[in-house]
């Protein structure tokens, strides 16, 4: 009964742990939306990037890049993890705020 307890407090410590760091999202996509909007207007700045990744042993499936930069991330519905959407970047601070907002570091480019 004392290790039932024990486990579902620690999972409850866990949980919001994990909650809490995926709180400052709200931000980044209000930023994010000023810049697509921006983005939209010059279509001549695609950059295609053959090195963005997403490490799938590191990846946590937190969503954070899914949602800074869903043009280039989304989440994979089997696994539950952010994979790469697209290697053409018309977004370049919204790709660089998932790289560094990533708390598993699994994105690189």
């Amino acid at each position: 009964m004392k290790k039932e307890k024990i486990v579902k407090c620690l999972l409850g410590i866990f949980s919001l742990g994990f909650l809490a760091g995926c709180a400052d999202d709200a931000t980044v996509s209000t930023n994010n939306t000023a810049s697509q909007d921006d983005t939209q207007t010059d279509e001549l700045n695609i950059v295609k990037n053959e090195n963005l990744a997403v490490n799938q042993n590191k990846c946590i499936g937190c969503g954070k890049c899914a949602r800074t930069a869903p043009d280039n991330f989304e989440m994979d519905a089997t696994t539950h993890k952010a994979k790469v959407k697209s290697m053409e970047i018309t977004n370049q601070a919204a790709v660089d705020q998932a790289v560094k907002n990533c708390p598993a570091g699994a994105i690189t480019q």
